[in-house]
């Protein structure tokens, strides 16, 4: 349901990343100030944010093979490991359930958006018959399972 909005609406879809990356900027200074978490892991989560935003240059087309998409996928693993040390680190400091908000909103769900706007029409493959004729287009998941699922047949 998600990607079929992002398949309608990219535009709104870039702005809404672009305005939740800012957010996320924002609470994380707010983390950094108020609750005094520790700096590197701020800057890191920081610099994360700034490899998530490559994406919106050339958004909604993602190449899974470039440096950005790559290095996203890392920060993501990267930046939940960190994260996830400092609040197992510091049990007795927070609840639960303000370790799965913090987690939640400021690490897991821009990555989340990012990986629902990779299945956007935008990116979608041309699908060709035997003759070479094109037929419908898919999309990259799509095609990539069909493939999959016609060479074990």
């Amino acid at each position: 349901m998600a990607s079929e909005w992002v398949e309608d609406n990219s535009r709104k879809a870039k702005k809404i990343l672009e305005i939740y990356t800012i957010v996320s900027l924002v609470l994380l200074l707010l983390f950094l100030i108020l609750d005094g978490a520790p700096l590197l892991r701020v800057l890191f989560s920081i610099l994360c944010l700034g490899i998530y935003s490559l994406f919106l240059n050339t958004f909604p087309l993602v190449n899974l093979a470039s440096f950005s998409f790559i290095a996203s996928c890392i920060c993501a693993l990267a930046n939940h490991f960190v994260w996830f040390t400092y609040f197992a680190n510091s049990f007795n400091t927070y609840t639960v359930l303000e370790v799965i908000s913090f987690m939640t909103i400021c690490v897991w769900l821009l990555p989340i958006l990012y990986l629902i706007s990779l299945d956007s029409p935008s990116n979608s493959l041309p699908s060709y018959d035997s003759s070479g004729k094109s037929k419908k287009r898919q999309k990259i998941f799509s095609s990539i399972f069909s493939s999959l699922s016609s060479e074990k047949q």
